[in-house]
């Protein structure tokens, strides 16, 4: 893979699941259920513009703050910078290899949060279609169950990538 190609990736993915936000948004209704009670049922709505001005500004955004985060902890020398046996993985020898490796980490879960945004809208998308507007039970704990066990899979990745030595 060419040195470039893996920064590209993250960006390609945002861009991409923020064009099928925008293409599918002529499938939504004027008035979107955007919050669901327990039930199932919509307890809250927005109108169509505001709705898709949300959904494109946290499907880029949200990728966006998790990237400017790193880039602000690794300009900080490494001292906000959180890893096990931190001084051990920021010397010099190692410095460059750790911050490429948590770049990497963090473009893998900007890509996951703007794919994951996308999944929900695309829902979204479902339930208004839907005549009243429904959000199936097993549906919104699955949406909330593949959010946590990606967090956990990323954090455990990169506990074990260092302990390694």
């Amino acid at each position: 893979m060419a040195a470039g190609s893996g920064r590209r990736m993250p960006l390609l993915v945002i861009a991409g699941a923020a064009a099928a936000v925008h293409f599918t948004m002529g499938l939504m209704p004027a008035r979107i259920a955007s919050h669901f009670a327990a039930g199932g049922l919509p307890n809250a709505y927005m109108a169509h513009d505001n709705y898709e001005l949300f959904m494109l500004a946290i499907v880029i955004g949200l990728p966006g703050i998790i990237a400017l985060g790193l880039a602000a902890a690794v300009r900080s020398g490494g001292d906000r910078l959180r890893i096990p046996d931190r001084d051990y993985w920021l010397d010099p020898v190692r410095r460059e290899a750790t911050v490429a490796y948590l770049q990497g980490h963090m473009a893998w879960l900007g890509s996951g949060t703007a794919l994951f945004l996308l999944a929900l809208h695309l829902v979204l998308v479902h339930v208004n279609r839907l005549d009243p507007p429904r959000l199936a039970t097993g549906v919104a704990a699955g949406l909330m169950l593949v959010p946590l066990a990606t967090i956990l899979l990323w954090v455990g990745a990169l506990q074990r990538h260092f302990r390694r030595r």
